[in-house]
């Protein structure tokens, strides 16, 4: 009896927690962006609450964004709901779920009618300062009539950005309450000390701008720019060197074995993108193999390979939004997959959702997976056929 109490008390609850954090994270961001006026206000006689309750206003929208993707994603019941659908559905079908399974027009219409009783000064404090409204009135009406179609758009970002995640990242081990705690400290600090730096940056800029025009020069804009130009050259001058230093291997050992060997195809572009196709065929004796190159420029974020021939990098930010390539081709030879350059980790979807590490010579669906260094030991040692878990990379 309690626990049926218990669990229609929560259903009633899930219908108001987003406006109503929603709410609270306005206020507060709000809060931060009276007080930055104020304490600018006091040793400069400039009024800066409508600019600073445009940026509150922008963040607002932003945040919004990210607590509703975060509290879709770790809804239980309609993440499993979703799953049952099987595969990865195509955007109607995402959108006909969104509005027929995910209560999202119910608790939009809830939210709409918080916003429209309670005074606006409550509810979004930003959005009163830029229309000067609080009470029932016709500024009200207007502001209320842009803002909550907005939230609703953003609701419905938020839900299809959410499946996305589903399918992506279907472990356990992307969900939970240590998940949910690092998500919302993630976006209480990123929101609320973004939108301080932000309101603070443009009130130094206005008040020393002429200072600022002597100082931005063409030298100095070089002088910026020097050092990111050098720093992203070296990430991808290095990708390209690993790669052409293992092409280089590779034709010296079939060179040195007698092995037969395909021109690679897009050795250096299959650095940068997952193209299609494979990269090459090697033949030792009557064996043939099919390879292809995989990699990634960045070797700190984990990879995960699907034996769909799917792949993905493991980013638990909420704010970044995960590409999935697609690997997979067909050959009537046993396939490998070469990665080079490599990240540091790299998992497998097992049976039961999870994500369990690969080694070299582990199988992911119909593909042999290796690392550069360890492919071409192998290729040397004509073990391929072989299950060989080595830590060479």
């Amino acid at each position: 009896m309690n626990n049926r109490y218990i669990k229609k008390v929560y259903g009633i609850v899930a219908y108001v927690e987003a406006p109503l954090i929603i709410i609270c994270a306005s206020q507060f961001l709000y809060i931060i962006a009276d007080f930055s006026n104020k304490a600018l206000s006091s040793y400069r006689d400039v009024d800066y609450s409508v600019i600073n309750s445009w940026i509150c206003l922008v963040t607002v929208c932003l945040i919004s964004h990210s607590i509703l993707h975060v509290i879709t994603k770790h809804n239980n019941d309609l993440r499993e709901k979703y799953r049952s659908r099987g595969s990865k559905l195509d955007l109607k079908e995402r959108l006909t779920f969104a509005f027929r399974e995910s209560g999202m027009i119910l608790k939009s219409l809830i939210a709409g009618l918080i916003y429209i009783i309670m005074p606006i000064r409550w509810t979004n404090p930003a959005l009163a300062v830029i229309f000067n409204t609080d009470v029932f009135s016709v500024n009200k009406f207007i502001a209320l009539s842009v803002f909550l179609p907005t939230l609703f758009i953003i609701a419905l970002l938020s839900h299809l950005s959410a499946y996305g995640y589903w399918w992506r990242c279907s472990n356990q081990m992307f969900y939970g309450k240590k998940v949910i705690i690092k998500n919302a400290l993630t976006i209480a600090l990123t929101y609320t000390f973004g939108e301080f730096f932000i309101i603070n940056a443009l009130a130094f800029f206005d008040s020393n701008k002429h200072i600022i025009k002597q100082l931005l020069t063409y030298k100095t804009l070089i002088a910026l720019l020097i050092p990111i130009i050098l720093i992203t050259a070296y990430i991808y001058l290095r990708a390209l060197f690993k790669r052409n230093k293992c092409i280089k291997q590779l034709r010296k050992i079939c060179c040195e074995k007698g092995y037969a060997l395909t021109d690679i195809q897009y050795p250096y572009r299959s650095v940068f993108k997952v193209c299609e196709g494979e990269s090459f065929k090697v033949g030792i004796g009557n064996k043939t193999y099919s390879c292809k190159f995989i990699g990634t420029l960045d070797s700190l974020t984990p990879l995960a390979l699907y034996p769909n021939g799917t792949m993905v990098f493991l980013d638990k930010n909420p704010f970044k939004v995960t590409t999935i390539y697609k690997f997979a081709y067909k050959s009537d030879c046993p396939q490998i997959l070469v990665l080079n350059p490599t990240p540091r980790h790299i998992y497998a979807h097992q049976e039961g959702n999870r994500l369990a590490k690969v080694d070299n010579g582990d199988r992911v669906g119909n593909y042999k997976l290796f690392t550069a260094t360890a492919f071409l030991r192998a290729l040397e040692l004509d073990v391929l056929d072989r299950n060989i878990n080595t830590s060479h990379r």
